[in-house]
């Protein structure tokens, strides 16, 4: 018994170490060996956490990295350092030191073009986000297409719109409608989530354009059928700025699943409850009859 009693335990370990597992997800680390923020492992765009508790320690450290060995990614973890500190300026003004000793390199162009909009000038974010794509393409899960028409809209040279921020619109209907395929539906999604992770990470309520997001992001958990995080979603965008009458309607969706997967758990258990009794009584039976076995070799 006391061999099975340890299976019973291993077990519940492993159950609970997978269930704590999605608490936190990837984690980014500077070559000080500081972490510098960790992403909860959910589909809900939490934005990161950042733990830089003090920015003027890991500067130091970076310089004293950088004179013994001058390698320009101290020097971009630096200005990264300075933008989680909101020290946008600064960060800008190393950037664009780095741009004139190291030209092109992919990180200083984001990163400027991440600064200046902080900074909230958008002309020079666009120029430096639309520069970094054109180094890398692939970037950011190929998400940067979604920052670019952000830009675009906040300089008004376009309405705001899911169409001109994400390419596609889910309909005004009850529950979201769509063309895309599957496999589109989740490409989107990993898209959307990275961009709304980034940007929640720096912008809080209230937010027009983010509040447009969650909700085209809600959408898509819809769609999913990832019911849990459309409705989590769909909340945060009411609290970013988006009508709740609309959302609503997309909430009543989630409530009438909620409840036909509750009827039709009750109705599974209804019509096979004597096979799930018999199982019951199986189990405990066996249970019965093993402690006894285990007993009895122990009284040899």
């Amino acid at each position: 018994m006391r061999k099975f009693n340890q299976h019973i335990v291993i077990l519940f370990l492993l159950i609970s170490s997978s269930s704590f597992a999605c608490l936190n997800g990837l984690e980014y680390q500077l070559s000080t060996g500081t972490t510098v923020y960790i992403d909860h492992a959910n589909a809900v765009p939490y934005g990161h956490e950042f733990w830089v508790n003090e920015p003027a320690t890991e500067i130091r450290k970076l310089d004293s990295l950088y004179q013994a060995k001058p390698h320009v990614d101290y020097l971009n973890e630096k200005g990264l350092v300075y933008i989680i500190s909101k020290d946008y300026q600064k960060a800008i003004d190393l950037y664009l030191e780095i741009e004139k000793k190291t030209p092109g390199l992919y990180a200083t162009a984001s990163n400027l073009g991440t600064a200046y909009e902080l900074l909230g000038d958008n002309v020079n974010a666009l120029k430096w986000i639309e520069k970094a794509i054109e180094i890398n393409p692939n970037s950011h899960h190929h998400s940067e297409w979604i920052h670019v028409n952000i830009l675009k809209i906040k300089l008004g040279q376009m309405p705001l719109s899911s169409t001109n921020l994400i390419g596609v619109d889910f309909g005004k209907e009850d529950r979201p409608v769509t063309k895309l395929s599957p496999k589109a539906l989740e490409e989107l999604s990993e898209q959307l989530y990275f961009q709304l992770n980034e940007r929640r990470s720096f912008v809080g309520p209230k937010d027009e354009i983010v509040s447009q997001l969650l909700f085209d992001y809600g959408n898509l958990m819809l769609l999913r059928n990832l019911n849990q995080e459309a409705k989590e979603v769909y909340e945060i965008a009411i609290k970013y700025g988006f009508d709740p009458s609309f959302v609503n309607l997309r909430m009543l969706q989630l409530n009438g699943s909620n409840e036909q997967n509750e009827a039709s758990l009750f109705t599974k258990i209804k019509n096979n409850w004597d096979t799930i009794l018999i199982s019951i009584l199986s189990m405990i039976t066996f249970l019965l009859i093993y402690g006894r076995k285990e007993r009895k070799k122990r009284n040899r």
